[in-house]
This record gives C-alpha cells, structure tokens and sequence, in this order.
C-alpha cells in the first residue's frame, strides 16, 4: 500500500485546498496521511496534529523532530507539502533521514517578490536552494514564483498550474436567515443613503497592507461621503488599524468587523472590493469575488495579475501612485457598465482555476513526480 502524507500549517487548508485530491487517492487504496495544527474531519484518514509557529525556534524544532519520527515510523512513501512554513518544516525534517521519501511542494506564493528587499530575497531563495536535493517536483501557482523556481532550480522538476483547485467559499453557503454579530454590524454601518461599498477581506498584516490602504482612501472619503469602507479579518495589526481609523476621525467611514465566516453574506454587500496587499500566491479573496460578481480594483503584484487582466475584468493599479489607485476606484463606481464587463469576463476568466480545470493537471503533476500515484 502506498502511504502519502498532506503537511500544511493548519488543518482548515487541508480541508479547503486538499479534499478532493484526498478522496481521490483514498478511492485508490492509498493510505492518506494529514499533518498540521487543528483536526481534519476526513474518514480513513490518519491525522496528526502538529504546530507550526512563526518566530518560534524551539517549538518548530521539535515539531520537525516529531514530524521526522511520524515519516519514519510509518514508512511515508510520498510527502505533499504546502505554503511556505510547514513546507520548510516538512523539508528539513526529511533532509535528516537517511531513507528519504519523495517530496512535492505546493507553493502557494514565495514570501518574497521582485519588488522584495535584497536580503529578504536572499534569505529565502537560499533557503529553498538548500531543500532543492529533497524536492522532487515543486507546483507553483502564479508565473513569477514559476520564473524564480526555475532561474534559482528550487526542485527537480518545476510546473506552474494556476491554482490548485479553486472551490468557491460561498458554494455551499446560502444567505444566513440569522446574520452574524459582525454582519449585523456591518448591516447597520453601511445603512447610508446611495451607499458605496468597499469591501477588503483579509489577514491585517503588513503583507496585506491595510495601512497604506487607509491612506490612500482617506481623500477619497472626505470626498464621498456615501462610500463606506469594510476591512474585514483579524490579525497583528487590528489594534494599530482602528487607532489610525481614530486619528484620522474617519470611524463613522471605515469598519474593523473582524473575521466573518459566511463570505456569501460579505460579498452580497459589496460594490467593489479591493486589494492592496505587497504580494500574493493566488488570492482566494479576489477569487471569490471574481466569481461572486464583484467588480476588482487590486495592487499590481504577482497572484493578483494572474487573474486580472487591466482594463478586461478588473483594475490593477500601482501601488506607488495615489492617482492610480482614484481614477480607477472612482471610474468603476460611476460607470455602470463598465462595472457588469468587468464581472461577465471576470466570471469567464475563472474557469480556468476551478477544480474540474484543474484537478486533472495537479493529479499529472503528482504522478509525475511518483508514477505510483497515477490510477
């Protein structure tokens, strides 16, 4: 029997990135194996909860040491490892093994990018360089971590596939009968006269990059005093966000909700969302609201300029203009049918990323690096 092993950070990505290639291989007669921080709700599945925790030396070292005795024990044939730190975990814990089991990386976005500060780049293209030996295949998702994988020869083999798999959030989600606390404070918030909203949802971050959001809203606001901006999410920089909103005396224009669960219910609010986050591996947020049918403006950055062609379905802006960043906001909110163009070919774009595209492609791809896993 083969015995292959899904590692992530939590086990939420597993279920959502990983179900249907795990009922695949399960209907096979594959032992699957799961490892990351949280449950995996899945039958025949053996699961180990391990923790993998930035800036947290100690703890991650013995998290590859329990990783490396799972692998060990259980005579792992092949690993799936995904995102950047559980698959550097997973890497280094089989880089110590003498009998080494083949390793496939998902890489759902380098944490580093052209525009990235020298060192940072450094640091982290070496540390792939190291675990290149143990890499067999490596999956990238947007073309410029493809480019960088191959210009630095980051595994074995390297494949770009644009995703892995995307399943709408919302698709078995229906309007709640009972809304949320925190959508019921957006209901109330946004029960503005001809109100335009403005929907960001996601980790507040310094990747994210809320701050420089709030900065370059804020003109806009004092001039349209029907928008009404909801950044929705949790995260390190909730409390130094809703200070600057404070400062600023824009607390009745922009919302801090917190995460909200039921993306059907945030996105059935928005006129456009937005992003402006440093860089991406291929957005889900974006995703959802592409398919969704929700109009686009985003940050001109690897991930988001994968899915949005300028002009065609969405606005890419730079991040280093102001003027940029209004004219296109402001154009798609005054030009009705720019808007429905948008999302007709936004909608047709993302059917190249669903999991009935796609799905084919990965489950290649994992045969190519073990012709085991081809049935």
């Amino acid at each position: 029997m083969i015995k292959l092993l899904f590692t992530a950070s939590r086990a939420s990505h597993i279920m959502q990135f990983h179900q249907t290639y795990i009922d695949y291989y399960l209907s096979h007669g594959v032992q699957v194996y799961t490892a990351a921080q949280g449950q995996v709700d899945l039958p025949d599945v053996i699961h180990t909860n391990i923790v993998f925790e930035k800036q947290n030396l100690l703890k991650n070292i013995k998290s590859i040491m329990f990783l490396r005795k799972l692998i060990k024990q259980e005579s792992i044939d092949i690993i799936i490892s995904n995102a950047t730190l559980a698959g550097i975990m997973t890497r280094l814990a089989v880089f110590t093994l003498f009998k080494k089991p083949k390793v496939i990386h998902s890489c759902h976005g380098y944490l580093f990018s052209k525009s990235s500060k020298f060192i940072k780049k450094f640091v982290f293209i070496s540390i792939e360089k190291i675990l290149s030996p143990v890499t067999k295949l490596v999956l990238t998702m947007n073309q410029e971590d493809f480019d960088f994988a191959r210009k630095y020869k980051l595994a074995k083999k390297i494949i770009n596939i644009p995703g892995i798999g995307y399943v709408p959030k919302f698709q078995n989600q229906i309007k709640a009968e009972q809304m949320s606390e925190q959508m019921t404070l957006c209901r109330n918030f946004i029960a503005v006269k001809n109100v335009y909203v403005i929907v960001y949802a996601a980790e507040l971050s310094a990747r994210k990059n809320q701050t420089q959001l709030i900065d370059l809203l804020y003109p806009l606001l004092c001039k349209h005093q029907n928008w009404r901006v909801i950044l929705a999410g949790d995260g390190a920089l909730k409390e130094e966000l809703a200070n600057k909103i404070k400062s600023l005396n824009i607390e009745d224009k922009i919302l801090l909700p917190g995460f909200i669960s039921n993306i059907y219910d945030l996105l059935s609010v928005a006129d456009v969302v937005v992003s402006t986050s440093k860089s991406e591996g291929l957005p889900f947020n974006i995703m959802d609201a592409m398919t969704f049918g929700v109009p686009v403006v985003a940050s001109d950055v690897k991930g988001h300029s994968d899915l949005i062609v300028n002009g065609h379905n969405g606005f890419l802006f730079d991040l280093g203009s102001v003027s940029d960043f209004d004219n296109k906001l402001e154009t798609l909110e005054r030009d009705t049918a720019l808007r429905h163009r948008f999302v007709e070919n936004a909608k047709s774009t993302m059917k190249k990323f669903s999991i009935e595209a796609v799905k084919p492609q990965v489950l290649d791809a994992y045969a190519e690096a073990d012709l085991r896993l081809k049935f």
